[in-house]
């Protein structure tokens, strides 16, 4: 998935794979490895990290389908670090979530990344509980090319047993 937004914000993931080889366990055989690379305010920075599960990786596809088509409704994105918000997707590992914003620019697809994913330059208090906020103003056209993108990186995954479990949906 290849997002750009407005001022030369982007943000690339990327589904390197699964963690473990096949067959090393349940849980273990779901687990994925995300690559990242990320544009903000003339930094960059890249993330390799397995912070999602085959499941909430499928997750995060219907989400975004569903923010394109109008399913998901915005909320106030608060401008600097607020306790009493949390982001509307978030996963297992919090190293990656997701809402949905608007403002006079448009929508905004806020991306928070923490931990393994936060800028290096990040004090401790910006990689947790919500991290860095990536905000990438953008249409609804741009949003649905990401949600295509994100489902793509889902379907050229490799089958693993058994079939019918592990087999990525069609958002």
């Amino acid at each position: 998935m290849n997002i750009t937004g407005r001022a030369g914000t982007s943000l690339i993931l990327r589904v390197g794979g699964y963690q473990f080889p096949a067959g090393t366990g349940e849980l273990d055989d779901q687990w994925l490895m995300i690559t990242g690379r990320i544009s903000l305010s003339g930094r960059s920075w890249a993330f390799a990290d397995p912070c999602l599960m085959l499941g909430e990786a499928r997750e995060l596809a219907r989400w975004l389908h569903a923010a394109a088509a109008g399913r998901v409704l915005p909320q106030q994105l608060p401008a600097g670090p607020d306790a009493e918000w949390a982001p509307e997707l978030s996963f297992i590992e919090p190293v990656l979530a997701f809402t949905l914003g608007s403002g006079s620019s448009g929508l905004v697809l806020r991306v928070n990344v923490s931990l393994e994913a936060a800028p290096p330059w990040a004090r401790n208090d910006e990689r947790a509980p919500w991290g860095h906020p990536v905000d990438l103003w953008l249409t609804t056209a741009e949003l649905e090319q990401a949600a295509n993108e994100w489902s793509q990186e889902l379907r050229d995954l490799p089958l693993r047993s058994p079939a019918r479990e592990n087999r990525p949906e069609r958002p």
